[in-house]
């Protein structure tokens, strides 16, 4: 494959750019994604509203989840999350281990649910969510972490992530898909 081309791919993949360790988050970057946890699901309805079934086929390259299992994608992802986030207050630096974001993307509900399902699910999830981060006083925010045995995000294997780094990695997240 061309230089050109696998620029291309990339920029198709990390649409806002790859990953990049976060240094310490102001508390105004923390509260300005917790904006952006609140309103992902009101986004991701309005950009779905009027999708066909063969839209909810396609997908962006070779490859690639169909943007169904995209829109299920964000319910599971952001579900981990939301309970790591209770662990991570709740327990001191607990163990996270990932689920196999691919697996999970080819299970029945996946390929067959209305997406509509999911979105309504985010809506709840994210009222929940961000009412317990909202919640967090900013002290103990940034002390609390969560450890995550194997990543994609090699750079956190490992390591702590602390909740202001949890929450960047959603609010990025969010932003690829």
């Amino acid at each position: 494959m061309s230089e050109a081309n696998q620029q291309v791919i990339e920029s198709l993949k990390y649409p806002i750019g790859r990953w990049v360790k976060p240094g310490i988050a102001q508390l105004e970057s923390f509260k300005g994604w917790i904006e952006q946890i609140r309103q992902f699901p009101d986004s991701l309805q309005d950009l779905c509203r009027n999708l066909t079934a063969t839209d909810l086929a396609l997908t962006y390259r070779e490859g690639s989840w169909t943007v169904r299992q995209v829109v299920h994608h964000c319910a599971d992802s952001h579900m981990n999350a939301y309970i790591r986030h209770k662990l991570a207050f709740t327990e001191d630096k607990p163990r996270i281990s990932p689920y196999d974001e691919n697996l999970w993307s080819e299970t029945k509900d996946v390929l067959e649910i209305d997406i509509e399902v999911s979105i309504s699910l985010l809506k709840a999830l994210h009222q929940r969510w961000v009412s317990f981060l909202q919640a967090l006083p900013s002290k103990t925010c940034c002390d609390l972490s969560i450890i995550l045995t194997k990543t994609d995000i090699s750079v956190c294997s490992n390591q702590p992530v602390y909740m202001p780094g949890m929450v960047f990695i959603i609010w990025l997240t969010s932003s690829w898909h």
